[in-house]
This record gives structure tokens, sequence and C-alpha cells, in this order.
């Protein structure tokens, strides 16, 4: 899948909106970030050579020798993407509030309905994709694309207490479910 085609996914598919903060790293370039890329080329593309010191309220890179992580400022709680790699490229990337669901909306009662095993288009049976936003994927298997995992976070409205949900999916089926304080 291209760069261009899985952003379209990541913000598209779960009704996502990508944050638009002018900042070193931005949701477009976590979006751009392709899989089984070599983590010397995930550097460059991330602009981690020219990064701003850690600190920096622009946000800024940097390599810990097993991840890249990436910020978009320097606060608690900012937006930020986590690149990891195996044999040296890419097989994982998570974020934390690059996206933001369009209409958070998830209730008690419809993660209750969700039951492991079920598919991802079973999921947005009973859940508003409006209410998610994909955090992480991952190709545990890379280059192989067995194993595939799929995380989505899904928020309530009011958000009190940080209530939330997220599903896990391993090769398109539900294999994990956790919900906090949902209502």
């Amino acid at each position: 899948m291209s760069a261009a085609a899985l952003g379209t996914v990541l913000a598209g598919a779960t009704g996502a909106e990508a944050r638009t903060d002018e900042a070193f790293f931005t949701a477009e370039k976590y979006a751009a970030v392709a899989f089984g890329t070599s983590k010397a080329d995930v550097w460059q593309q991330l602009g981690g050579p020219q990064s701003p010191k850690p600190g920096s309220s622009a946000g800024w890179c940097s390599d810990n020798g097993t991840d890249i992580q990436c910020f978009t400022k320097s606060a608690d709680n900012a937006p930020y993407g986590t690149f990891s790699f195996k044999k040296g490229v890419l097989y994982s990337k998570q974020h934390e509030f690059l996206y933001e669901p369009k209409t958070p909306s998830i209730t008690l009662a419809q993660f209750n309905q969700v039951k492991s095993g079920m598919t991802e288009a079973q999921l947005w049976s009973y859940v508003s994709p409006d209410s998610c936003v994909q955090r992480q994927e991952a190709y545990p298997n890379w280059p192989a694309t067995t194993g595939h995992e799929v995380t989505y976070f899904c928020r309530q409205e009011p958000y009190v207490g940080g209530s939330n949900a997220r599903f896990v999916l391993t090769d398109g089926a539900i294999t994990a479910k956790y919900q906090y304080y949902l209502t």
C-alpha cells in the first residue's frame, strides 16, 4: 500500500481528523512513513538530521537506538509518534493524539456488543468509525504481512476520566478489547 493510500486509510476510514498544528513533526509526516523502510531512511524522511533539540517548542525527533520518537511540541501530553524497527526496517508505528476522532460517541453498551473474533466490519456495525482513530499498526513478521496488528482508540464524550475503549485486531479479527470508564 502506498504512503498516500495508507494516510487515506489512517485518516479517512475511521473518520479521524489530522491535527494541523504547525510543528517540526506532523500527522502528515507520520502517515507518509512506509513499512519496510530502513531506519536510516525513516530518520532522513522525518527530518531527524535537522531536528531541533529535545524540548523545542516546535517539536523534535530523537533516535534512542531502538526506536525513533517524534513530538509535535514541548508540552505535557503533546502529540507524538513512535517508529519501531526489526532487522533495520520499520515494522511498527504508533501515535498518541496525532489524529482525533471526528465524533467521539462510543458507549459501554456498544463496547459490550463487540466480541473477540469479530471482523473489522462487524466492529464498525456496533461502534461508529467516527468515534475512533487508528493508534497503532504493526507487521511483526515483516516482510510477511501475516500477524498484521491494528489498534483502534475510541473516545466517549464527554471525555470524563479519560473514558475510552481500545480494540486490537490481528489479521482482521478482534483479539483484545479494553475499556476505561465508559458509561
